[in-house]
């Protein structure tokens, strides 16, 4: 066995270690296009991986249908709150029900990308308690769902500027 390494080591076949090294640099450099390949065609295949997802979710959105009537809620979306709220308004409402004001404020962070699909885990500024949203983005519109397995749907709601041109 000693003689056979001894004939087909590089030194005795003539072969200098020059070449195997340039061999194992050429494989190095292979393997780093590979690699460069395989992460751009997923930057192809999974275009919204890279975040832009939670881009789109970012600014106010309206609850469609609320169900009681002079109700109106909102959900802001910033970098990393969530900011609710409800106004009734009583001249619009049932003669039973007040003006009220209600502003909620949570902590999210995105646990998964996978747009249109994001799933968020969120936290309740005052209470601490957690649950997870799984919002589905299309264009604007979004539906939501709680924790509790329920449906929202929201419209993005368009800023309007008071501009005088």
């Amino acid at each position: 066995m000693k003689i056979l390494k001894f004939l087909i080591h590089p030194v005795n076949t003539g072969i200098s270690t020059c070449f195997f090294q340039k061999v194992k640099m050429n494989l190095k450099y292979n393997q780093s296009l590979y690699f460069i390949l395989i992460l751009w065609l997923m930057t192809i295949i999974y275009p919204d991986c890279s975040g832009n997802g939670s881009k789109k979710l970012l600014g106010k959105w309206k609850v469609a249908e609320v169900g009681i009537k002079g109700m109106e809620i909102t959900y802001e979306f910033t970098e990393s709150k969530i900011i609710i709220e409800s106004i009734v308004n009583k001249n619009i409402a049932d003669s039973t029900v007040e003006d009220a004001y209600t502003k909620i404020e949570e902590n999210y962070s995105i646990e998964r990308n996978s747009y249109p699909i994001l799933l968020l885990k969120a936290e309740n500024v005052i209470t601490g308690d957690t649950g997870n949203y799984t919002i589905t983005i299309d264009n604007d519109k979004m539906i939501l769902i709680d924790h509790n397995n329920e449906k929202t749907i929201l419209n993005r709601m368009k800023i309007v500027t008071n501009n005088p041109e």
